[in-house]
């Protein structure tokens, strides 16, 4: 009783204090004008200014803009002519500018697919339209790639790029891997001077991030959790997202974030077991209020095979561990 009268008590006198809200998590199915979205592949999302999503869409080399109930607003065609980019991942870079990836993966590396997705490129949002000029900026670190050694043809255990992450304040850029782990069983991330990739330079180079994240397997697929996306939190650190695949890619596990403060190892786990059965694929998160969090997961659950829509998941309440 006490306690609850001092409670009381420091809310009356304190008026500014918050009340710190609840975690929750929503699920919505992603549909545009005509329902269910069925040819669609979400892979990276990130917030725009008034609380509604980019999403990159691997299926057509093309964006959208979502609510946070996965309604869609807006369909963004692609002002460039290209062939299959199999976008993989899209971060903020400055005012109304991102960058969105391809994956710089095909099986043996085939060059006829490689060229399109081997591209990372700038675009630019105006009055949620992509800006003409979108896309004619591009950028293909393949010499520094390359010298991680989880790029190319020659490598054993090639990897695909799987998210993108800009931390200018700090010249930084981050670069995920999937469908590999490094030697000591680790998940594959790695950061190079964002100076030197905008500017294309020669000397480029990319260093291994230690995360010390050696991921679990998933009890309901029986795989392993792969990295799926990245996303960095101005001031705080970065994000990752790990999700489960199964049955040739038509059995999806549960969904993690863990957390990685100012950019540096040890991983800390932020959430586990997010809504099984949905493949996330793209990870926007941004602050609230204090030091709380929203985050939207887009999952790929490629309904053209599985016949499981593809979902947003809402997350609110969400809480770094910064200690």
């Amino acid at each position: 009783m006490r306690k609850t009268l001092v409670g009381l008590l420091l809310l009356a006198v304190l008026p500014w204090v918050s009340v710190a809200e609840e975690f929750s998590v929503k699920a919505s199915d992603m549909r545009g004008d005509m329902g269910l979205m069925e040819d669609f592949g979400p892979t990276g999302a990130v917030f725009l200014p008034d609380g509604k999503v980019l999403v990159s869409d691997r299926a057509y080399t093309v964006f959208h803009i979502f609510d946070t109930e996965g309604r869609r607003f807006r369909f963004l065609d692609h002002p460039q002519k290209m062939g299959e980019a199999n976008f993989s991942g899209l971060c903020w870079w400055k005012d109304n500018r991102y960058f969105v990836t391809g994956s710089h993966y095909h099986i043996k590396n085939n060059t006829r697919f490689v060229e399109n997705r081997s591209i990372m490129h700038q675009i630019v949002l105006q009055n949620e339209q992509l800006d003409p000029e979108s896309g004619k900026d591009n950028y293909h670190p393949d010499t520094a790639l390359r010298s991680c050694g989880f790029y190319g043809e020659s490598c054993e255990n090639p990897g695909e790029i799987t998210g993108i992450a800009m931390d200018p304040k700090h010249n930084r850029v981050f670069f995920g891997f999937d469908k590999c782990l490094a030697k000591d069983g680790t998940v594959v991330l790695f950061e190079g001077q964002l100076d030197k990739f905008l500017a294309r330079s020669n000397d480029f180079d990319l260093k291994f991030v230690k995360t010390d994240l050696k991921p679990g397997t998933d009890p309901a697929t029986g795989t392993p959790y792969e990295l799926t996306d990245i996303a960095y939190v101005p001031e705080k650190g970065l994000v990752m997202l790990m999700s489960a695949v199964g049955n040739e890619g038509k059995q999806f596990g549960s969904n993690q974030i863990w957390f990685l403060k100012a950019g540096f190892g040890p991983a800390r786990l932020v959430q586990k077991d997010l809504c099984p059965g949905n493949h996330g694929s793209g990870l926007a998160i941004r602050p609230t209020k204090g030091d709380e969090y929203e985050a939207a997961i887009v999952c790929d659950n490629a309904m053209d095979e599985t016949r499981i829509p593809s979902r947003m998941l809402y997350l609110r309440g969400l809480r770094l561990p910064m200690r």
